[in-house]
């Protein structure tokens, strides 16, 4: 115990420790939801180590092409898939230690950032500012998204090089001679581009460092031109990778139609929304999404004065107490934050918990601040009850991440519990159908899927899904006429698979075979779409070429049962 309380940065590091890995214990027995379908466990790329290169090459997502595809460029999210994947295989729970693990450890970088931050302007009591900023993070149930979704993980990683980038920075200033050295400012910029390589929003790292160089450091004009040219150089690698090699477009999103003034408009409330999250975080859900389209909507001007008027608070104090150090840490997070609010338009959703994840350490340490100098300057009778209450605060954000975690076990509980509080949107009312459809809860299903046509009624996904559904119960002639409907609207390798097993079981031989082998130009790494079209040729007594279909499915997909099996029959029959 002596030991400890001469150096209480080991209790606080253990403390974070034990309390972040309590609050996320129960999340590591939860399934794979949401995108993961799509990005792990149907993901056939991340089955084999020889795929590296194609990550630095492609997107993410996993849609029976020879390639990855989508309008994310995050390698390191499909390395850290493979890395997980040839360690524990298809199952969730090494996914989830992998995350929990990169989020306790990003709580340790913080701690260690914002205790040196602190130290370094010679402010008192830095570890235990540090601390109670950590330890906040670490619990807080707006990571919960972050932390708990597989999907999630480059928001994990893109922070934990940020934050490594960081601290080497801190580490290469030369406070006497006003420089910076060499080279730990290329291994902070390096750590920055990994950081890019996990999530474009790797690039707010860039704004947090030269924000500290400005307000604290101020070297010399000519420090400040080589911090540009690395910065420079660094993106500039970034973006021959994404757009020369990968070709990678600038993402696209159902906002894209919303216009320019709106998405203005939409961003106050935005804020608001964030800070909701932050300060009372009740009610959490995926896909929130919503459009202010006039100024004379509440949701606009209430939350523009709302927010003058914490603006103007928080300025009115910084400049009294002349403190740069709020300054900095308020401006990581409006600095952070500006880059989701959406104005150049991002994902299917208007905000995502997930991308407060970088931000709210601006927010958490600005709060810590004043409540440890408080702390530091009351009696003791009175430190007892302000313990007590930050402690009370811990266990009620630690319990609201344990309940939340629960919402995330499987598809039908998260999508059950959020669409509850999320109503009119497209991506949770098909993906709720979906996962209805797997539990035999036809009606239902179909009353979801058919909402999300209303919706948005040229996505072809609620098309397939009411496809699958018909099929489950029978109903072949409009299965069909589903699948036909979600094919004319785009091109989804599930569809293709769901079709063409249809045509063979009616023995439309000839159809099958037609049908199969332009699906197959489509998706040539469709393992099921080669088995399909082997039964054809087995049918028609083409040997040869079933086996040939087969051997390559199984270069696609190992693991595939039925193709392994039908092969096997093959070569018995030959010998």
């Amino acid at each position: 115990m002596g030991y400890l309380s001469s150096n209480p940065k080991f209790l606080y590091l253990a403390l974070i420790i034990i309390l972040g890995s309590s609050v996320y214990l129960n999340a590591i027995p939860n399934d794979f939801v949401w995108d993961d379908g799509r990005q792990v466990v149907g993901n056939l790329f991340i089955h084999d180590w020889r795929n590296l290169p194609l990550f630095f090459a492609s997107s993410t997502f996993y849609t029976g092409e020879a390639t990855l595809s989508g309008v994310f460029y995050r390698p390191f999210v499909s390395v850290s898939y493979l890395l997980n994947y040839s360690i524990f295989g298809s199952k969730s729970f090494g996914f989830h230690l992998f995350q929990i693990f990169f989020h306790l450890l990003n709580s340790i970088l913080i701690f260690f950032i914002i205790s040196r931050i602190f130290s370094l302007e010679n402010v008192k009591y830095s570890q235990e500012i540090a601390f109670l900023s950590a330890i906040l993070f670490t619990v807080h149930p707006a990571n919960v998204e972050s932390v708990t979704f597989i999907g999630s993980v480059g928001e994990i990683l893109y922070t934990f090089f940020g934050l490594g980038s960081l601290l080497i920075l801190f580490f290469s200033l030369d406070w006497q001679k006003r420089v910076i050295k060499n080279k730990l400012l290329i291994l902070s910029f390096f750590l920055v581009f990994l950081s890019l390589l996990s999530k474009e929003t790797g690039a707010v790292v860039f704004l947090v460092s030269f924000l500290y160089l400005l307000i604290f450091f101020k070297p010399k004009l000519k420090q400040y031109f080589k911090w540009f040219l690395g910065a420079a150089g660094t993106l500039g690698a970034y973006f021959i990778l994404r757009f020369a090699v990968a070709k990678i477009p600038v993402t696209e999103s159902v906002l894209t139609k919303v216009s320019f003034f709106e998405r203005v408009l939409t961003a106050p409330y935005e804020i608001f929304r964030y800070f909701q999250t932050i300060f009372f975080p009740l009610h959490l859900s995926i896909f929130q999404y919503f459009v202010v389209s006039s100024p004379k909507d509440l949701r606009f001007w209430g939350s523009s004065l709302l927010l003058i008027f914490i603006l103007f608070t928080a300025g009115f104090f910084i400049w009294k107490k002349k403190s740069k150090i709020q300054t900095f840490f308020l401006l990581w997070f409006f600095v952070c934050l500006t880059p989701v609010l959406n104005i150049f338009p991002l994902g299917g959703v208007t905000i995502a918990e997930r991308w407060l994840y970088f931000p709210i350490i601006g927010i958490l340490a600005s709060v810590s601040f004043p409540l440890v100098k408080i702390l530091k300057k009351i009696n003791d009778r009175k430190k007892i009850i302000v313990y007590s209450v930050l402690g009370a605060l811990i266990i009620i954000l630690g319990t609201r991440t344990v309940i939340r975690n629960s919402d995330w076990k499987n598809n039908l509980t998260l999508y059950g519990h959020d669409i509850q509080y999320t109503n009119q949107n497209f991506g949770l009312e098909n993906d709720y159908g979906m996962t209805l459809i797997q539990i035999g809860e036809y009606e239902e299903a179909e009353r979801h899927l058919k909402k999300a046509i209303e919706l948005w009624s040229q996505n072809p996904h609620p098309y397939a899904g009411l496809g699958m559904l018909y099929a489950a119960t029978g109903d072949i002639e409009k299965a069909v006429e589903y699948y036909n409907k979600s094919i004319e609207r785009g091109d989804i390798y599930g569809v293709y698979e769901n079709l063409g097993g249809i045509m063979v079981q009616q023995k439309r031989w000839k159809e099958a075979e037609d049908f199969l082998n332009k699906a197959i130009e489509k998706f040539p790494k469709d393992a099921n779409l080669k088995w399909l079209l082997s039964l054809v040729y087995r049918q028609k007594g083409q040997v040869k070429q079933a086996e040939f279909l087969l051997e390559k499915a199984l270069e696609n997909d190992p693991q595939n049962k039925e193709v392994i099996h039908d092969l096997q029959l093959i070569k018995e029959e030959k010998f």
